[in-house]
């Protein structure tokens, strides 16, 4: 148990720096989107706030360049010696592959969540600023299910919603892990690019498509077993070959 805390917090040490990072320069810039556009729609409604401000791309953006440096963490670039510590430790590939893929979507849900938080009080601070005609008590609560992007990390009682980026966050984490295993092997890994992609695009579609949340949460499940089979069998074919 001990090794395999180790391993865990080897992941965890390599990307809380630059997750930090990301998570400050991403609040930064939806800060100062909200801040400027804030006294143009002070009368009006939160909705059209929100729907008009790019707040998304500090999003996407982050979601990038989280999964750049999850990706990077273990892949042994940069003079990083992730095969000596694997060797001291003496653990498995594959163990700590699912161990850093399930650090890794650790750290998508905490983008996720501080996302979920950022949105939220915006939403607070504009019902409590703006003019009385344009605020109302349910005044959070309605924007978060007109706006797409609010609505996507926020899916209030849609539990698919909550799936999808639950599944998302996992299969995009055990992506960077393959990523990160297949360069240790001086080959190329597909899933994690694949994952991020399809987060970037869908992230502003429609949430409340049932049949779009349960094509995600498929996508997310799929490429993620399949990432852990074809890992399993490399470890496992080195491992006969020797």
């Amino acid at each position: 148990m001990r090794k395999h805390l180790s391993v865990w917090m080897t992941a965890a040490r390599g990307i809380a720096g630059p997750l930090a990072l990301i998570l400050l320069v991403m609040a930064a810039a939806e800060g100062v989107l909200l801040w400027s556009a804030y006294p143009d729609y002070e009368a009006t409604s939160l909705y059209f706030l929100l729907s008009d401000c790019p707040l998304v791309w500090p999003f996407r953006a982050a979601l990038v360049l989280l999964a750049a440096a999850c990706c990077l963490h273990g892949s042994g670039l940069g003079g990083s010696a992730v095969g000596n510590t694997l060797g001291r430790l003496r653990i498995s590939e594959l163990t700590a592959f699912l161990l850093w893929g399930l650090c890794y979507a650790t750290a998508f849900v905490i983008l996720w969540a501080v996302q979920a938080g950022i949105l939220l009080g915006a939403g607070w601070y504009f019902t409590a600023h703006a003019a009385p005609s344009a605020a109302s008590p349910q005044t959070v609560l309605l924007a978060s299910w007109q706006v797409p992007f609010f609505h996507a990390v926020l899916p209030l009682d849609q539990w698919t919603g909550y799936v999808r980026m639950a599944c998302l966050s996992l299969g995009l984490g055990i992506g960077c892990a393959a990523w990160s295993f297949w360069r240790r092997q001086t080959a190329n890994g597909y899933a994690a690019p694949f994952l991020v992609i399809l987060w970037v695009v869908t992230i502003t579609f429609d949430p409340t498509d049932l049949s779009m949340d349960l094509f995600l949460i498929l996508a997310a499940l799929v490429t993620a077993g399949v990432s852990i089979y074809l890992v399993w069998g490399e470890v496992y074919r080195h491992a006969d070959s020797h």
